[in-house]
């Protein structure tokens, strides 16, 4: 581990010169008292010195912790980086108390120091990490309060009705700083939905789902849209599903994002989820006379997203069923992937490019 090396220095040497005059004070119990008195002076004197020198290295401390700060990102802390932990906190109570401290600690090792308290559910330290943010009243403003940093840590003690409590309360009052709270609702989101269980992910949905009315707010659910649909398991798809029937916020939401989206998904070769993107499209576009004309400029796209992602693989029989479909759905294929198809079918080279959407997209909302 990278502990700077004054601190193991220090911490040797006090616990030597501890164990030193104690065996030294046991070895001539018998001696002479003012002999012992002056053994006693001696030691106190010589802790004392060492004290104050650690007092004065305090300073050094958190530029040598802002290169080496993942030392604390292990859970089995021997007695040695506790000790430097404590230290740690005493000099954030000291900035906080303005007691002789030489420099505010630099912010990006502040930011480190509560993500590793929120890792080890130290509520005292992060509320001290808050504290000196407070102290900078208008950066601490600006940066909403650090609420975050509390709507994480309940998030990683499970707690999520208290993250949304946080955000409820905060979105009453700061109509400025939205976007703070839609950061963290983004973030609670997404990893509720790949880390924790069933039941927590049933009370986010309806927690989500509460918000978006009370606030007509649909940011929210278009992100646990998202991350439901793009989870590996078959009940958080259904949850998607049900969620893009449901709200015709979130279809208009899918039909901005769908060709970018597809192509993300074809990356990670999710064939299946575009697939199901377009089934879910088709069903819109069946519906009724309005769905034909809102939805099959997204059923076409995705189509050929799908013909380009097959073709490149020179899968000849996906490519011919993706030419079979788009004439019986009426959902054209470009010219140029017609040829495409042709050269696949006759082995010979292929353009290797996905399709370029129709128009550029201009998206309502930024993430």
């Amino acid at each position: 581990m990278n502990i700077p090396l004054h601190f193991l220095k220090l911490s040797i040497r006090l616990n030597r010169m501890k164990i030193g005059s104690s065996l030294l004070l046991l070895s001539r119990r018998h001696t002479d008292s003012s002999m012992t008195d002056a053994l006693s002076i001696l030691t106190d004197h010589l802790v004392q010195r060492r004290i104050e020198k650690r007092m004065d290295k305090e300073g050094v401390l958190f530029t040598d912790l802002d290169k080496n700060y993942n030392i604390l990102l292990d859970l089995n802390m021997n007695d040695s980086e506790m000790e430097l932990l404590d230290t740690i906190k005493a000099y954030l109570k000291k900035y906080v108390d303005r007691k002789d401290v030489p420099a505010k600690p630099p912010i990006k090792l502040l930011d480190n120091l509560a993500y590793y308290f929120i890792q080890r559910n130290d509520l005292e330290g992060l509320q001290l990490i808050i504290s000196v943010h407070k102290l900078d009243y208008v950066e601490f403003v600006r940066n909403g309060e650090f609420k975050h940093y509390l709507i994480d840590y309940y998030r990683h003690t499970n707690r999520i009705d208290a993250s949304f409590e946080i955000i409820n309360d905060y979105y009453k009052l700061n109509n400025s700083l939205h976007f703070l709270m839609k950061l963290s609702l983004k973030t609670l989101i997404s990893s509720v939905v790949l880390n924790h269980s069933e039941a927590t992910l049933v009370r986010l949905i309806s927690r989500v789902k509460s918000f978006s009315s009370t606030y007509n707010e649909h940011y929210p659910i278009f992100i646990l849209w998202k991350s439901l649909f793009s989870s590996e398991w078959h009940s958080d798809q259904t949850e998607a599903r049900q969620l893009f029937l449901a709200y015709p916020e979130v279809q208009v939401y899918v039909s901005i994002i769908c060709v970018n989206f597809s192509v993300e998904l074809l990356n990670q070769k999710k064939v299946q989820a575009v697939e199901t993107l377009l089934e879910w499209f088709l069903e819109l576009k069946n519906k009724d006379d309005s769905g034909e004309e809102k939805y099959k400029k997204q059923c076409v796209l995705l189509m050929r997203s799908l013909f380009d992602y097959q073709c490149m693989a020179r899968n000849q029989r996906a490519c011919t069923e993706i030419v079979k479909s788009s004439y019986e759905l009426d959902l054209p294929l470009t010219e140029d992937q017609k040829v495409q198809f042709f050269n696949v079918l006759l082995r010979n080279p292929i353009e290797k490019k996905l399709i370029t959407p129709l128009h550029k997209t201009v998206y309502p909302l930024k993430f």
